[in-house]
């Protein structure tokens, strides 16, 4: 069985989605039944279900009240999963964001590079790759870059746009689908360390727009372009 906390939002129903395609057992409790920012509540949760791997799709965004609830959620939370994971001795997939780098650099973002986050919410990620790497070794980090899906409203998936000021409006995603479902072949092969996981190549964001039938040109860059 596989444990998934966050099954509810957009990232874990793909994960859901993609083992039951697999025919993986899955466990999916609800927030009031494990909490993870509360320790003790997972490794009960873990003792219940005794699951052969551990994945982590929760987490909290921009609209977290401050970023008390965002450290604690994303930073805390993954780190009291990975302690728990280690204990237990079985696989834990944490998902990390592009946003861990500022998209200062002239070229896509290697594993490798140091880590530079220029928001609350890629803080919360850096400090939440080091604490996962520190308590479970054999963890398996995933960076994804922006997150879309097929039950996506054209509005979310603009709103979602991040561009560089005065750069080029270029957009390297992850959909959804593609993401977890690599991220379940790296975890069955049994990979470990730090990974980046998007989509081929790059769209334009008038392209991007014009798929869903918007206008691109009245969209206005609100943020860094981090590509992958």
């Amino acid at each position: 069985m596989i444990l998934i906390a966050g099954a509810a939002g957009r990232l874990g129903r793909a994960l859901v989605a993609a083992c039951e395609h697999r025919g993986l057992d899955i466990a999916c409790p609800a927030r009031p039944d494990m909490d993870i920012t509360d320790l003790a509540q997972i490794e009960a949760e873990m003792a219940r279900q005794r699951p052969w791997a551990v994945i982590n799709a929760a987490a909290a965004g921009h609209g977290a009240e401050g970023q008390r609830s965002i450290f604690s959620v994303n930073s805390l939370g993954a780190e009291n999963m990975a302690r728990a994971c280690a204990r237990a001795g079985v696989p834990y997939v944490f998902f990390s964001s592009d946003r861990v780098f500022d998209g200062a650099l002239e070229r896509p973002y290697l594993e490798g590079d140091g880590t530079c986050p220029a928001c609350a919410l890629g803080g919360s990620k850096a400090e939440a790759e080091r604490r996962v790497a520190r308590a479970h070794k054999a963890s398996l980090i995933i960076r994804a870059s922006r997150l879309f899906g097929p039950d996506d409203a054209p509005a979310d998936l603009l709103a979602a746009l991040a561009l560089r000021p005065g750069g080029q409006p270029f957009l390297s995603a992850s959909y959804a689908p593609d993401l977890v479902r690599a991220a379940l072949d790296l975890l069955i092969d049994g990979e470990t360390g730090t990974w980046h996981l998007s989509n081929r190549g790059a769209v334009s964001l008038d392209d991007y727009a014009t798929l869903f039938g918007l206008n691109g040109s009245s969209i206005r860059p609100v943020g860094p372009l981090i590509m992958l």
